[in-house]
């Protein structure tokens, strides 16, 4: 019986190693929309929106896109980093660098991208 018990405890052991191992490396990217202003004078009908795209991960992250409705035109008016572009309704990130946020801020024309209006942006990692 001693022999089962030994093999019992590695089993669970190699499990829990296994899930602490896993979640350790786990992906944690979020997207936040801080700040709108709905009034710009860059726009007459247009709204500024700050989009802040965190990484809490422990591994760097590349090729993230955020998906915006694409009902909205868009446009990409400024960044705190060279690595983001905004390419038809997707906010692209080409390197996010962890526990690293990249904030950028989009002119906005029709519409607002509000959580009120569940417009809030998706973001989707690829590898």
């Amino acid at each position: 019986m001693d022999t089962v018990e030994k093999i019992a405890v590695g089993i669970v052991l190699f499990v829990v190693t296994s899930v602490i191992a896993y979640l350790f490396r786990m992906r944690q990217l979020y997207v936040a929309t801080p700040k709108l202003f709905r009034h710009a004078p860059v726009s007459a009908g247009g709204s500024l929106c700050e989009v802040i795209v965190y990484n809490r991960g422990n591994q760097t992250e590349e090729e993230v896109s955020v998906s915006v409705d694409p009902d909205l035109k868009a446009e990409l008016l400024a960044s705190n980093s060279a690595d983001v572009s905004f390419e038809g309704a997707r906010l692209r990130v080409s390197r996010l660098h962890r526990r690293c946020e990249v904030s950028a801020v989009l002119l906005v024309e029709n519409g607002l991208l509000d959580a009120s209006l569940a417009r809030l942006p998706r973001c989707l990692p690829r590898r």
